[in-house]
């Protein structure tokens, strides 16, 4: 990013839409939620997040860091305004195909962990996998057997 000279807020150096080349893009993207009078959450919020890049979301209570990390891993859509993942407008897409779009390009890290009580952490982890199949559920248990018995 570089600082633009008429402004102190950093600009873009990479173009905001690109063919895959990015893991997550927004471009213009708005949250409106009903009422009297509705609030506008997040305004033309456009940013491009690369492969292997670290992102950190700052700011004061109220200013739309929840709501953006919603939007982020689709958890919620935006009013207005398109969501990339690896390319994919997520736009049009119906919620299964969504779900499924999360359960293979997403990871979620809760602020609570929302573990289950009664599994290891292993098996609260290794649970998450069940929307990418019982089989590789099972490889991955047996792996993490076998490596504990060594």
């Amino acid at each position: 990013m570089t600082k633009d000279a008429s402004s102190s807020a950093p600009t873009p150096t990479l173009p905001l839409e690109g063919g895959g080349s990015s893991a997550l893009e927004l471009i213009d993207v708005v949250k409106r939620y009903p009422g009297d009078p509705p609030v506008e959450s997040l305004r033309g919020v456009s940013l491009r997040i690369d492969f292997n890049e670290m992102v950190a979301v700052m700011g004061p209570s109220g200013s739309g860091k929840t709501t953006l990390l919603h939007i982020m891993g689709t958890l919620e859509r935006p009013t207005s305004g398109r969501v990339k993942i690896t390319g994919e407008d997520c736009a049009g897409l119906p919620d299964r195909d969504l779900s499924g779009l999360r359960s293979r390009r997403l990871g979620f890290v809760f602020q609570q962990f929302f573990l289950l009580d009664g599994m290891t952490a292993v098996e609260n982890v290794a649970n998450g996998l069940i929307y990418r199949g019982l089989g590789l559920l099972r490889e991955i248990g047996e792996g993490l057997a076998g490596s504990s018995n060594e």
